[in-house]
């Protein structure tokens, strides 16, 4: 297999615990696995509790078909350390919806929310509400007291 310099750029940041994704060029195999061990290393830092990732396009970005199953396995490392739900913007994409589509198969493939938004802005609450659904799954608010035995009369 030939194996090819990396190209492309992204940043990750957080907010709580909302990984931010900003892609500001088409990424390839080889930089898509840097992503996908970047990405590794910090959902391990947010691994026994809920979180879920913003990813914007910056620019008319594309995932490459050999991209996209490099990030297959790296999201479902992520599924089975917390991550619960994944919004993208690609407003900036030539054709959105096209990006869209693609990226929300792998998610519906892999059983993960996703929503297609326009800014952070609109993904954050969103985002907020899947961690939220996905903690009380994990940690049911009982809300009730737990009984104490059999009701003595």
């Amino acid at each position: 297999m030939t194996v090819f310099s990396e190209h492309g750029d992204y940043s990750i940041g957080t907010d709580g615990r909302i990984l931010q994704v900003f892609v500001t060029a088409t990424l390839n195999s080889e930089m898509m696995a840097r992503y996908s061990r970047e990405m590794s290393e910090l959902a391990d830092a947010m691994t026994g509790r809920p979180f879920a990732s913003y990813i914007e396009y910056l620019t008319d970005a594309i995932l490459m078909l050999e991209a996209i199953e490099k990030l297959r396995p790296g999201i479902q490392e992520r599924q089975r350390k917390g991550l619960c739900a994944v919004a993208f913007n690609v407003s900036k994409s030539a054709a959105p919806s096209i990006v869209a589509a693609k990226s929300g198969e792998l998610y519906d493939a892999l059983g993960l929310p996703w929503k297609s938004v326009q800014d952070y802005d609109a993904a954050r609450p969103w985002l907020l509400e899947q961690i939220d659904a996905a903690e009380k799954q994990v940690r049911p608010d009982r809300g009730t007291p737990e009984e104490s035995g059999p009701e003595i009369s």
